[in-house]
């Protein structure tokens, strides 16, 4: 019995920590059988108390992300682009990838924040009176993480293409001034 705990444990966080297997998941579950409801329920403490720990680990690198993002949109995009179009270079590359990342940030943290009611919402409920609905939010947070990751996938993207499109500025800069 011990071990089933275990593994049930394990499984929860494999599943909250790549976010990539909840594409496998389809529209339509199946339903759940009495064996599976009664895993849930025998499971349900340490299920919650797996899926408060994962949150709490993604609220650190929540708040890093953050931290990071304002000072690069800010500090770093928007006084380059200004630069760019004082010396009259072409800058409508970085400032559309600017427009993009921005827009990126602010979808990304209001998907955080959506991924944090349903974590609350998941972790209060009652899985040993109510296993299926618990299963189904608990699918549904699986779901809402594996959004913010992509959404940061996307973010990161961005940041690399940014890069990229300043070097090729840097470059034309150079090439023009000799």
């Amino acid at each position: 019995m011990k071990y089933t705990r275990v593994f049930a444990v394990i499984v929860a966080i494999v599943l909250l920590a790549s976010p990539r297997t909840v594409l496998a998941v389809s529209q339509q579950p199946a339903p759940l059988t009495s064996s599976q409801i009664e895993h849930i329920r025998n499971n349900c403490g340490d299920t919650q108390t797996a899926i408060s720990s994962v949150s709490a680990t993604d609220a650190v690198a929540f708040v890093n992300i953050i931290q990071q993002l304002d000072p690069l949109s800010n500090r770093l995009m928007a006084p380059m682009n200004s630069r760019v179009a004082l010396n009259k270079l072409d800058s409508v590359a970085l400032t559309k990838t600017t427009v993009d990342f921005n827009a990126e940030a602010t979808k990304f943290q209001s998907l955080y924040r959506d991924y944090v009611k349903s974590v609350n919402a998941t972790t209060v409920m009652g899985c040993y009176n109510q296993p299926v609905e618990f299963y189904d939010n608990l699918t549904l947070l699986l779901q809402k993480r594996a959004l913010v990751r992509a959404s940061y996938e996307r973010l990161m993207s961005l940041m690399a293409q940014y890069r990229s499109q300043v070097q090729v500025v840097e470059k034309n800069a150079l090439s023009g001034a000799q």
